[in-house]
């Protein structure tokens, strides 16, 4: 194993490509845009960097070391160094493919001996912590990946002993495996090949999955995880492509006459007059067409995705890796000793590119990965001979550029933070409003009259970008004696144009009476529209106890003897202004009331009858129209 100063030199260089600026005189101003070799890293020598992946929200680059089974991390905008990830613990395993999930951060990386005896295991990385967080065992040999970024889904497709090639789903939020397919007992006979990175539909979810044996396929329905197997002659071929605008398969057939298409839509198909030359397929988006690397004899296959039309283009041989820019409408072709921009408007190529090892030949190996957003190329090679060796170079595809500036006001910021940035064209840019505490966000003003947050910014021109707050509307919420509210008396702070609801809450033997300030009434709970600062107060009264008193006298007949307890009271003057309507009359038994009667507020006497010669407490409390009821008067009657 060895250490990071033996990673290998990182080598920067901002000039521009010699001869192209004499070439721009022929080209027409949508190309003079030329290329710039940000930097190359190079690994130590015999060293076999066999793939990497590119984290893009993230900003980092991974690099699979299958000689030193281990994952090397680089920033990637600066491709500075910044750790490695060990995977000796799977030896003999070692890396062999990797992808990323950007929406949760995952790095899964396919380990395996490379022997058909032996399965593959899935590393499950955090990209973010560069940290393994878990494992999922027996996934198959030849492992091929795929990601399905908005359906969260991870497929892998890989060789089973006895059982055949089997096709596994995986949820990236969760890690698990969500269903499996086994497509050998599907397809019946024959044998499948290794998927390419363009094998999934990303709109419709769909994987096609192809056979160099016999002539029929399989159309795998991922969310569904259900396979449908399609016989179609001419159909035997390497790889496969999807065309996600027109919803077309493509596959390079084993005849080398022509690659075959097939329209998921019509169920119809058919084969192109051009010659097959490479069996890798590339989709690009920008010009809705499928290419083809060039490989022996240098030419490469463009088919037109609307119409099915086809042509050789000159490119050059060796070259059998394609990726593209978007915002430019350049094909990089990519093979370890060069690189070459195709045009793709013109189908010419304006630009030739070295790679790092010119004279590399034997084993060779590349891979070519876009970041759309930076107009960059990242291409990885590999090669045997003169001697063995790998490197990443990183070129930047210049394009015009649009500056985003994006303001604050006063009382919150944004995120990106304030300033100016650039974009490529057609860039769809996220700002959000971040307001400060007891801030609001009002709308955007500026290049976008809107009120969403956050909001996207199509860069099609210089744009400025406002972010307006306001303070939230101000709720102040006071409380005399005898009570509280909910929310507790204090300062609040709420969203302009939100209800708030409050709740007068009286303290034992007290009632409430009314709001005052910007409520009135005495509506309980209050519902405040906070369409403005505003102060409330709720104001309480104690219901004081009746003046009372109490006599026991004896009532006698000729036949009996009656102990009468006589109860008096008059109306408490304190309470004047309360509408009090009646009294309820009490027994205690020590601490404990029971409820002898109720009367009306008019009647101010109660004759307790046989109530004995024993001493007896009685309570007399005031009941208002509302049911609240005041403090007792305790009268003990002897």
């Amino acid at each position: 194993m060895y250490k990071h100063k033996h990673h290998g030199s990182v080598r920067f260089s901002f000039l521009a490509l010699s001869g192209f600026v004499a070439a721009l005189v022929c080209l027409s101003p949508a190309l003079a845009r030329g290329q710039t070799v940000v930097g190359t890293i190079n690994s130590p020598a015999a060293t076999k960097w066999i793939c990497m992946a590119l984290y893009q929200t993230g900003g980092k680059l991974f690099i699979a070391d299958n000689t030193n089974a281990q994952i090397l991390v680089y920033d990637a905008n600066s491709l500075g160094y910044l750790n490695t990830i060990s995977l000796s613990s799977f030896l003999p395993s070692r890396p062999q493919i990797m992808a990323v999930h950007n929406g949760t951060g995952t790095l899964y990386v396919a380990v395996s001996t490379g022997m058909a005896t032996s399965g593959s295991t899935i590393v499950i990385i955090n990209a973010a912590t560069n940290s393994i967080v878990d494992t999922i065992t027996n996934i198959g040999w030849d492992v091929a990946l795929g990601i399905d970024e908005s359906r969260a889904r991870l497929y892998t497709l890989g060789y089973i002993s006895f059982a055949g090639h089997t096709l596994t789903a995986i949820n990236c939020t969760t890690n698990g495996i969500v269903g499996s397919l086994n497509i050998t007992a599907l397809i019946g006979s024959g044998i499948l090949v290794r998927s390419t990175d363009t094998w999934l539909n990303p709109l419709t979810g769909e994987l096609v999955i192809g056979n160099i044996h016999y002539d029929k396929f399989v159309v795998v329905n991922g969310p569904a995880m259900t396979g449908e197997l399609i016989s179609a002659t001419d159909s035997r071929g390497w790889t496969c492509a999807w065309n996600p605008q027109e919803n077309k398969i493509y596959i390079a057939t084993v005849d080398w006459n022509g690659y075959f298409i097939y329209d998921r839509d019509t169920k119809t198909s058919t084969t192109t007059s051009c010659i097959n030359d490479a069996d890798r397929l590339s989709y690009s988006q920008a010009t809705n067409r499928i290419y083809t690397g060039a490989e022996v004899n240098g030419k490469a296959t463009v088919i037109e995705g609307a119409t099915d039309a086809c042509q050789n283009v000159n490119v050059a041989p060796g070259l059998f890796k394609v990726g593209f820019i978007t915002a430019t409408h350049h094909a990089y072709f990519v093979g370890v000793r060069s690189i070459k921009v195709l045009d793709e408007d013109t189908l010419t190529v304006v630009v030739t590119i070295s790679n790092c090892n010119p004279d590399a030949y034997g084993g060779v190996d590349s891979q070519v990965v876009v970041n759309q957003a930076k107009g960059w190329v990242f291409i990885r090679s590999y090669w045997t001979s003169p001697s063995e060796g790998s490197c990443v170079r990183v070129i930047e595809d210049a394009v015009t550029k649009y500056s985003l500036t994006i303001e604050a006001g006063e009382g919150g910021t944004t995120s990106p933070s304030p300033g100016t940035y650039t974009y490529n064209p057609s860039s769809q840019v996220q700002v959000t409003a971040v307001p400060n505490t007891n801030y609001e966000f009002v709308n955007w003003t500026g290049s976008i009259s809107s009120t969403q947050n956050p909001v996207t910014v199509t860069m099609d021109s210089d744009k400025t970008v406002k972010a307006n707050f306001r303070v939230k509307s101000k709720l102040t919420i006071q409380s005399s004696q005898y009570g509280t509210t909910t929310p507790s008396p204090g300062v609040y702070y709420y969203a302009t144009g939100t209800t708030v609801q409050v709740s007068a809450i009286p303290d034992t033997y007290c009632i409430f009476v009314r709001w005052s300030g910007s409520a009135t009434g005495s509506a309980n709970p209050l519902s405040l529209l906070m369409d403005s600062d505003k102060s409330i107060s709720a104001y309480f009264r104690y219901i004081y106890a009746p003046i009372a008193t109490g006599r026991k006298v004896l009532n006698r007949t000729f036949s009996q003897a009656e102990y009468i307890n006589i109860l008096s009271w008059q109306a408490n003057p304190s309470n004047d202004g309360l509408d009090i309507t009646k009294y309820r009359i009490y027994q205690m038994s020590g601490t404990t009331p029971s409820l002898l009667v109720e009367l009306a507020s008019s009647q101010l006497e109660y004759y307790h009858r046989n109530a004995g010669q024993a001493s007896i407490q009685y309570a007399i409390t005031a009941v208002t129209s509302s049911g609240r009821e005041g403090a007792p008067a305790l009268v003990t009657v002897q």
